[in-house]
């Protein structure tokens, strides 16, 4: 009865089915606790509950006099409680796969544990809350070959027990506080195929001997013994020294190797491209030197190399990539155009190449990938116009242009991005007025928009009313003419308005006091004369970055090719200032401390020849 939209409390007349070998309720809307009428069901071998909203603590001491049970799955429900204690049963002698992930369970591993499920083969008690101490005794369960114990709160060493693990396939441990060295023996189990420990504490070096102590030192040689190993991640760790060529050969199974942000140098080996079942490498924020390996023509899915000291331009044989979707050479030290090799590419999700020293200018044919949901040229030296056949990429979500030389106007056609979230063309050699309609970006809801540091020229673009922003930036420019009304504006999600160093002029419009959302708002360096309204008091609520360099929010992490303007700079509350001159002049209430806090600029930043109504007499100025 797996799979329907079932509702309630599991009946307590099921446990008069004697006779029942199986019970499948997963994946319904199934509420309450498990009956203790189960404990009936004494032919009963698979008890399978997952995805529902069942509560309340498991009945283990119920579910132990079932003595033919070999599998329990009771995943993504609201389960608390403890693992399994003293039972008055004594065991589960026959249960093989016991699954009970992503609830809310607490308390340790207990040390009889292991003794209570002799031949269990298959136990996932991640996402819990569990804590303590894996138990030694885990080692007596010699038949385990699953285990899975991420995200919890488990510290302390692993058990050398872990050495009797001779038909482990997968050992998954990220997320958690585990520390010290790892078994010794762990090297010899041959049947791996998944190995995961990154976000941990494990310390130590790994010796040249056939074993594992730790997660340090150099990536060890003998991995390559693993034939059967298709997941690897060592990510997040302290690995250091180079990678070795060994670990890549035709014989090995791998299909995901994270050995990303560790100490690790040298260069790619070539070898890596015989790894012919490879389709995910993950070597970002290393320290890594050289050149793209041209073996690397092999590789399938995705390549993330970002942060390195990569140099040179990318191999042709980069070429034969043509099924790869994501691809991020970011914050190296590559050179030339924009590949040409990179037109092969057949379904292309995202590119990321910023931060390099990219020259020529942006070609033509990347309007041909339109699959492209991320495309980063930024913080390069590219230059002359946008090619308008980028408005072809009609499902692009992030498009980050800035800091480059671009110049000419924006192409009309790129009103036709309907997906973007994140648009981004600051400090380039742009210039004319702003035709393209911004009305089709309404579709998507927290868009950003930086067109800030150009030389546009005419009025303020109006179709951009009828986006739904959280940050508009279109500072340093040149528009002229009054500040438009743009009754669309509100309401709305944005929270950081930047027109400073225009010459827009006249009143300011009254949408301005209604964007209920605002938290940094900069009219400063623009012709702005007349008395401020009473409605700023409407503002009062607002927030302030502490500098008035950044560009944009964190919203998009490393892993999506964030190109960073914005590092994570706290929020403190002020309430007012002026900057007419070099320096600001912070305003802040008579609440503030007596002696004056580091300047920052605040939330409301306009000219100094703006004048105050008279509700505005009780403030403190200090100069910064």
């Amino acid at each position: 009865m797996h799979e329907n939209s079932l509702t309630g409390d599991i009946p307590a007349s099921l446990g008069s089915l004697g006779n029942l070998t199986l019970v499948d309720l997963k994946v319904n809307n199934l509420t309450g606790s498990i009956p203790a009428s189960l404990a009936n069901l004494w032919a009963l071998a698979t008890l399978i509950q997952c995805v529902n909203k069942l509560s309340g603590e498991i009945p283990w001491d119920n579910l132990s006099r079932l003595r033919q049970l070999e599998t329990i799955e009771l995943s993504m429900n609201l389960f608390n409680g403890t693992l399994p204690l003293d039972l008055d049963s004594g065991d589960f002698p026959s249960v093989q796969v016991l699954k009970v992930d992503f609830n809310s369970l607490t308390g340790s591993i207990p040390e009889s544990f292991w003794s209570m499920f002799p031949n269990i083969r298959v136990f996932w008690p991640e996402w819990n809350e569990l804590h303590g101490r894996i138990p030694s005794s885990i080692g007596r369960c010699s038949k385990l070959f699953d285990i899975r114990r991420s995200n919890n709160s488990l510290s302390g060493p692993l058990p050398s027990s872990f050495d009797n693990y001779s038909s482990l396939s997968r050992r998954e441990g990220w997320g958690t506080s585990i520390s010290g060295p790892l078994p010794r023996k762990l090297g010899s189990l041959h049947n791996l195929t998944w190995l995961s420990f990154d976000v941990n504490k494990l310390s130590g070096s790994i010796p040249e001997e056939r074993s594992l102590n730790a997660l340090s030192g150099p990536i060890p040689e003998y991995l390559a013994t693993f034939a059967d190993l298709t997941w690897l991640n060592f990510g997040s760790n302290f690995f250091s020294g180079t990678i070795s060529s060994s670990v890549f050969h035709p014989g090995i199974s791998l299909q995901e190797v994270h050995f990303d942000t560790n100490l690790l140098v040298g260069q790619i080996p070539e070898s890596v491209g015989q790894a012919s079942t490879l389709t995910q490498l993950w070597l970002h924020n290393n320290k890594l030197n050289g050149s793209i390996p041209s073996t690397l023509g092999a590789l399938a899915n995705s390549l993330y190399l970002r942060n390195n000291f990569l140099t040179g331009s990318m191999h042709e044989s980069m070429g034969q990539l043509a099924s790869l979707a994501s691809f991020d050479t970011s914050q190296n030290a590559f050179t030339g155009g924009v590949p040409e090799l990179l037109r092969n590419l057949s379904y292309p999700q995202g590119l990321w190449l910023s931060s390099n020293s990219v020259t020529k200018t942006i070609p033509a044919w990347i309007g041909t990938l339109r699959r492209l949901q991320s495309l980063s040229l930024a913080f390069n030296s590219l230059q002359g116009p946008i090619p308008p056949e980028i408005g072809n990429l009609t499902i692009l979500e992030y498009l980050a242009l800035n800091d480059n030389e671009l110049s000419g106007p924006i192409p009309d056609s790129l009103s036709r991005l309907s997906r973007i979230q994140f648009f981004n063309w600051a400090g380039n050699a742009l210039s004319g007025e702003i035709t393209m309609d911004f009305s089709n970006f309404s579709s998507t809801p927290n868009t950003f928009i930086l067109l800030n540091k150009k030389n546009f020229t005419g009025p303020f673009p109006k179709s951009l009313q009828n986006v739904s922003m959280q940050l508009l930036d279109l500072s340093n420019n040149r528009f002229t003419g009054f500040l438009p009304d743009l009754p669309g504006m509100t309401p709305g999600p944005l929270r950081l308005l930047l027109i400073r160093s225009n010459d827009l002029s006249g009143v300011i419009p009254s949408w301005v006091w209604r964007l209920e959302h605002l938290q940094l708002l900069d009219l400063s360096g623009n012709r702005f004369t007349v008395s401020l309204t009473p409605e700023i008091g409407n503002l009062q609520g607002m927030r302030t970055a502490q500098t008035d360099s950044n560009r944009t929010l964190n919203k998009f992490g490393a892993s999506d090719g964030y190109d960073g303007r914005l590092k994570n700079r706290s929020w403190s509350r002020t309430s007012l200032t002026t900057s007419g001159r070099s320096t600001p002049r912070t305003v802040f209430p008579l609440t503030a401390p007596s002696s004056p806090p580091t300047p920052t600029w605040t939330s409301l930043i306009t000219t100094s020849t703006a004048t105050f109504p008279s509700s505005y007499t009780s403030w403190k100025v200090y100069d910064s």
